[in-house]
């Protein structure tokens, strides 16, 4: 296997389970195709057993996690190690309105909305208000117009 280009930082970390590795590739295609950069596990440190130093620095250096969650990933050691070295949960506003924006560049705005507004809701129930998520949710709004015009 070739070996993987050095970053000092992605635009994304997905977080799956081993059994979703097919689904996790064509969502980091589809990231890639939009220009935004993803690191994947694939496997290759868990068989190398790097699997602790390395996620935590794919993880620090990411700007943003992609959770696709499943059955297989809710029961995964691996994905909830990423998440507790993350410190966050999957209903934390950042992983909502991220998956929302995986919603939206695929294309479904319904979907897109939902999780975006859940994140807006979630963080007002936190306290603290979620200005890209706010403007994430404005975006769609605007594109859902867009369409509608044409």
């Amino acid at each position: 296997m070739a070996k993987r280009p050095e970053r000092s930082r992605w635009d994304a970390f997905v977080s799956h389970a081993s059994k979703d590795d097919s689904l996790a590739t064509r969502i980091g295609k589809d990231l890639a195709e939009n220009s935004i950069s993803v690191w994947i596990d694939h496997q290759d440190l868990r068989r190398r057993g790097l699997l602790r130093e390395a996620l935590q620095t794919a993880i620090e250096r990411c700007r943003h996690v992609v959770l696709l969650w499943s059955r297989d990933s809710s029961m995964s050691r691996y994905v909830s190690a990423e998440w507790n070295a993350l410190k966050c949960r999957p209903d934390d506003p950042g992983a909502l309105n991220g998956l929302g924006s995986i919603l939206w560049l695929r294309g479904d705005l319904d979907a897109a909305e939902f999780y975006i507004k859940r994140s807006i809701e979630r963080a007002r129930e936190e306290a603290y208000s979620y200005p890209y998520a706010e403007e994430d949710l404005r975006n769609i709004q605007r594109e859902r117009t867009r369409r509608g015009a044409h």
